[in-house]
């Protein structure tokens, strides 16, 4: 993009296609930016047949190099135990090949390694990955050198670089590259690639890889082009949301998510399953001890890291509603010896809030009260790590919507409420909120009314709310940061909302409540005024039971949102499925998704239209400038002819012309001018806007008039008769 000083000089020097040139520039810039941020190719691994696995040939046929082969790509990893060549180097002079192969430490799960091999002969040199570059599917570029000139090796990686000595047999060498899946090299590791680029002394291919589908992959320039079998595409992991594991089970599991290791944790009464995203894997962990926990479906959980514990909590203990007519309402079907079971069952040590020690899964209970005195659907909880302090807030039981703020104290194992001032919150459920390190917490919308009471019906809620937990510690502060009106929109929200990097929108996961159904849509909101976008496609969740349950996360180490569905296929709320899906970080929209252009030569026939109509635009607008600037200098002067010369006249100098016989006498500034001409002929050569008729005989410039009274117009000292024909325009 040129620079701003550049920019400016064309300006100034009115050079052709100054300015446009320069706007041209930065809309290609941005043009660009976008198309090419969420591209990539991903490879499908040795976890698909070998017929599915993806392989990628760069050229249609060999490309001579000379001098050197230099390979340079971004390079990430979305599931570490799979190994096997990242690419393939053939067809040089010797007959040798070269493959980069990747290898994972599975003894120690410390990391792995980037192999250069002379295939079928010898290592050449090792790069180490780390365990965390490999876990966070973050892209980082590397660079493979072939120096066929100074018989060397290099690679540069992640800060690592190095060089080895290898002596090439020729420096020209007819070479092709093939990542992926190769006839007789079948493994293929779960990596992504993008913004390739191969060269030489002569040479400089480019691959974007930001196509939308399509087996023939071009360069840039659509010059040359390969050939991909099995692509996966990655811009459809920014719009499409992709379902990654479903498991079902005959009792009731909680879902809680730990963001730093990518895992989830799904807790039940006897075993807890933890299920990594990174690896795909589902183990199945029994715990150390047993302890009776409440199994019902209001309850949530948190990682705590820094001791490696998770905290779980129930809103009460498992005890059947007495009434039947609740247990219709809320869809409970119970019989009589489950009902008798139940009421024995809780009137033993059972605990609300306990704590699982992830080292040996060995379960303390904390807390026996029940933290509330009903079920809580669809309420908020936060955990404050600082302070060891489990927060409740809003929700839905007992036929009533809740805006009660309750906290318990870990440590003092205390449960108390808090007073809320400022800006009141009505009572809802299906809130989404954020609470950050700094106690501070944003609440967006759900459903509810002013008073509480269900049978008064819904209002759904398009607001946010900033509440400031850190100045005393039984109130909390609330403000409304904006309220926008129903729409129409009638939404439930996911429990959590997450914020950009810049801090000045969030996501958040909502749905429609329709026919036992609802499209989850993913919202980008702007915090300052409420306006939002769907971003990424729609996940189908039954919504028939009301304790049927959905969340939104995020890995910041992974860069991907993901979600869960929980559906219970009984009316005793066990039975049920559990359903994870992931999109990645910056979603995109249905009309950018739409926008993406299918295949290079396609690509490549938009962008010659887009230049060519820059360049028409450009053309268009220097041309109405040309003539803008050719009309205004025209109109700045004039010459005349003069006491035997050429005369310039500046048009501002100017006061009034006087016709005279058969000349006229330009009054300026300066001194008078006698040109033998009629008034008429000459007023065409002045501008009309600054020039009016006042009399047959006189012209008076507008912009030198002093006064004018009822038949005469003064210029300066100068005075001049309307005529009575003139009067009107004059006036």
């Amino acid at each position: 993009m040129c620079s701003t000083k550049k920019c400016n000089h064309l300006i100034n020097s009115n050079k052709l296609f100054g300015p446009p040139r320069c706007l041209a520039f930065i809309i290609l810039f941005f043009l660009f930016k976008f198309c090419f941020s969420q591209s990539g190719l991903k490879f499908y691994s040795n976890d698909f047949p070998k017929e599915k696995r993806t392989s990628y040939k760069v050229f249609d046929k060999k490309i001579n190099f000379s001098g050197h082969l230099s390979i340079k790509f971004n390079l990430s990893f979305y599931n570490k135990i799979f190994i096997g060549d990242i690419f393939m180097v053939d067809g040089f002079a010797d007959g040798s090949k070269f493959s980069l192969y990747y290898n994972y430490d599975f003894e120690n799960e410390k990391g792995g390694q980037l192999i250069l091999n002379k295939v079928g002969e010898k290592r050449l040199f090792e790069i180490p990955v780390s365990e965390g570059i490999i876990n966070s599917e973050e892209w980082h570029e590397l660079e493979v050198v072939f120096d066929f000139k100074n018989n060397l090796l290099r690679y540069e990686f992640y800060n690592q670089k190095d060089s080895f000595r290898y002596n090439y047999e020729s420096q020209n060498n007819s070479l092709n590259i093939i990542f992926g899946s190769k006839i007789n090299f079948s493994d293929v590791p779960a990596f992504k690639i993008r913004d390739l680029e191969l060269k030489d002394i002569n040479n400089n291919f480019n691959f974007k890889l930001d196509q939308n589908n399509g087996e023939k992959v071009y360069n840039n320039q659509s010059s040359v082009s390969g050939f991909v079998k099995n692509p996966y595409w990655l811009i459809k992991d920014y719009y499409n949301w992709k379902r990654i594991k479903k498991i079902e089970f005959k009792d009731n599991y909680n879902v809680i998510f730990n963001e730093r290791s990518s895992k989830f944790f799904l807790i039940g009464a006897d075993d807890m399953l933890t299920y990594d995203v990174s690896t795909e894997i589902v183990e199945r962990i029994e715990y150390s001890n047993v302890i009776q926990m409440n199994n019902f479906t209001t309850g949530n959980g948190f990682i705590d890291d820094s001791n490696n514990h998770l905290l779980y909590y129930q809103i009460k203990k498992d005890n059947i509603e007495k009434n039947n007519l609740i247990q219709k309402k809320l869809g409970i079907n119970y019989t009589p010896d489950e009902i008798l079971f139940n009421k024995i069952n809780s009137k033993n040590n059972q605990f609300t809030v306990s704590k699982l020690n992830l080292n040996n899964f060995e379960w303390k209970g904390i807390y026996k009260n029940n933290l509330s005195e009903f079920q809580l659907f669809h309420h908020n909880s936060f955990f404050d790590f600082e302070s060891h302090k489990l927060f409740l807030f809003n929700g839905y039981g007992d036929f009533k919507f809740h805006n009660a703020l309750k906290v318990y104290d870990l440590k003092n194992q205390n449960l108390k409420s808090l007073t809320i001032k400022g800006d009141q919150i009505n009572p809802r459920f299906y809130s989404a909120v954020n609470y950050s390190n700094n106690k501070k917490l944003f609440l967006y919308g759900g459903v509810g009314n002013p008073s509480g009471n269900e049978s008064l019906g819904k209002q759904f809620y398009y607001d946010l709310y900033k509440l400031d937990f850190s100045q005393r510690k039984d109130t909390v502060y609330s403000k409304r940061l904006w309220s926008k009106k129903n729409e129409g929109l009638d939404l439930f929200n996911s429990e959590s909302l997450f914020f950009t990097s810049d801090q000045k929108s969030f996501f958040v996961s909502t749905y429609k409540d329709i026919n036992d159904k609802g499209y989850v849509k993913l919202k980008k909101i702007q915090i300052e005024n409420g306006d939002e976008i769907q971003v990424g496609d729609s996940i189908l969740i039954n919504t028939s039971k009301l304790a049927n349950k959905s969340n939104l996360f995020y890995s910041s180490t992974r860069k991907k949102f993901f979600f869960y569905t929980k559906e219970f296929n009984d009316n005793k709320f066990k039975s049920n499925k559990i359903t994870f899906y992931s999109i990645e970080d910056d979603p995109i929209t249905l009309d950018q998704f739409s926008t993406i252009i299918k295949n290079r030569p396609t690509r490549k026939l938009f962008y010659i239209f887009l230049i060519i109509g820059v360049v028409l635009i450009t053309l268009f607008i220097l041309k109405r400038n040309r003539k803008i600037f050719l009309k205004r200098k025209k109109n700045n002067h004039i010459y005349v002819r003069s006491d035997r010369s050429n005369v310039r006249i500046e048009i501002d100098d100017i006061l009034a012309v006087e016709a005279i016989k058969d000349y006229v006498k330009i009054v300026s500034i300066h001194q008078n001018y006698l040109v033998h001409s009629n008034l008429s002929k000459f007023q065409k050569k002045l501008p009309s806007k600054n020039f009016i008729r006042v009399h047959r005989s006189f012209l008076i410039n507008k912009n030198k008039i002093t006064k004018i009274e009822t038949e005469l117009v003064y210029v300066g000292s100068k005075y001049y008769k309307i005529g009575g024909s003139y009067i009107k325009s004059v006036k």
